[in-house]
């Protein structure tokens, strides 16, 4: 069973995920939205921009937007994600 600050670490984490900015590619045009105070856009199709994470998501479910393909996973990646991996401790994600 997790303990309550291993449950508050995955939140924190997971908010922190769901915030990261990401690049999108917009598929057809788009007004500016305001979401809670929050104003994104306007987006012109064929355009790159970068959003966050949970706005893409939604933006993606409407068929506004899709993820811009990341470069392909080099060996330089794959050594920064295992060094990550290794200097974390058992009870953090990385």
């Amino acid at each position: 069973m997790l303990s309550a600050k291993s449950l508050a670490s995955i939140k924190d984490a997971d908010f922190m995920f769901e915030n990261t900015p990401v690049k999108i590619i917009v598929n057809r045009n788009c007004p500016e939205i305001e979401l809670a105070g929050l104003k994104i856009g306007p987006f012109e199709e064929g355009k790159e921009y970068e959003v966050r994470f949970w706005v893409a998501h939604e933006l993606e479910k409407a068929g506004i937007v899709r993820f811009r393909e990341e470069e392909l996973l080099n060996a330089v990646k794959l050594y920064k994600m295992h060094w990550k991996e290794r200097v974390q401790s058992v009870k953090q994600i990385s």
